[in-house]
């Protein structure tokens, strides 16, 4: 599967799942989130490790969104995964769910704490374990001119 295309179906899967989540523990307002995936195996990885370089964010959740989630839009023609099954206790937000296309399972969870959380994703596929890190910092306020 195409790295690109991996990344795309994760953060469609993750955006749903921590958003869709009742009493969602993210807050409303700009969020700076980097996130790094790890594939062994792939070619255009760091030094062999299996580390691609991170690519990092910056989204803006406004009040309504916190408040009443709606998952992604997905091109059904590309993506077709089941909704998240997910849990909420206390700031951990757990989940999972699988796909038929691309064909796969995938798993994480995400640790609220304040203004900032981690999360990690595991998507097993084809004999091995793409696993993505995430660190999400809380900016503040949303600035209409530039967010939108």
């Amino acid at each position: 599967m195409k790295t690109r295309s991996l990344v795309a179906v994760v953060a469609c899967v993750v955006s749903a799942t921590v958003f869709a989540a009742p009493k969602s523990p993210m807050k409303p307002g700009k969020w700076q989130v980097t996130m790094q995936m790890i594939v062994p195996g792939v070619p255009e990885n760091v030094k062999g490790t299996g580390l691609l370089a991170p690519m990092t964010i910056e989204q803006c959740i406004t009040k309504e969104q916190a408040e009443n989630p709606q998952p992604p839009k997905m091109d059904k023609s590309k993506i077709d995964c089941d909704a998240p099954l997910h849990k909420i206790e206390g700031r951990t937000v757990t989940w999972s769910t699988k796909c038929r296309k691309p064909e796969m399972a995938m798993y994480g969870k995400f640790v609220f704490s304040g203004n900032t959380y981690t999360g990690e994703n595991r998507v097993p596929s084809r004999g091995r374990t793409a696993t993505y890190k995430y660190n999400g910092k809380y900016l503040g306020a949303c600035n209409k001119k530039k967010d939108d």
